[in-house]
């Protein structure tokens, strides 16, 4: 991860700590390095309204990338989750439709930002958007709420 990726990253998750920056990064791999792409706003929408938004809109089709995201759980109502607290996801999205040595790449470089980027609650893969399905977020982080 490039190092102004990596200060980007911790300076995003002092200002969600204070609740003045927005819910994700977005990094891509671009000449064999990670870097950040996108820093969401700050926004007033409901966090399933945003969640949504983010998913339909952000993640193309035939681009992985890796997406640092702010997940708010208070969302679980309907999950049967007492949990309210925010949990910072790394989510590998690599989609079926990237070319195989985009997938290759992606999937080698996963590890490293696994270890650069400290706090990550929890790591999702997903290759369609129904593997970022609500549902199947809260049961990857509370596998045990039945």
């Amino acid at each position: 991860v490039e190092s102004s990726s990596g200060e980007l990253f911790n300076s995003w998750k002092r200002g969600k700590l204070q609740s003045t920056s927005g819910s994700y990064l977005l990094f891509q791999l671009q000449q064999n390095s990670i870097r950040v792409c996108k820093v969401s706003e700050k926004t007033e929408k409901s966090s399933f309204q945003n969640w949504n938004e983010f998913v339909s809109q952000e993640l193309k089709e035939d681009q992985a990338c890796w997406i640092v995201y702010d997940f708010d759980c208070s969302m679980a109502r309907s999950f049967e989750v007492k949990d309210k607290s925010h949990k910072t996801l790394l989510i590998c999205w690599i989609p079926n439709r990237c070319s195989g040595k985009e997938k290759m790449s992606y999937a080698m470089w996963s590890n490293n930002m696994k270890h650069c980027l400290s706090g990550i609650h929890k790591t999702i893969q997903a290759c369609s958007e129904s593997d970022l399905d609500l549902e199947n977020i809260f049961e990857k982080l509370f596998p045990f709420r039945k």
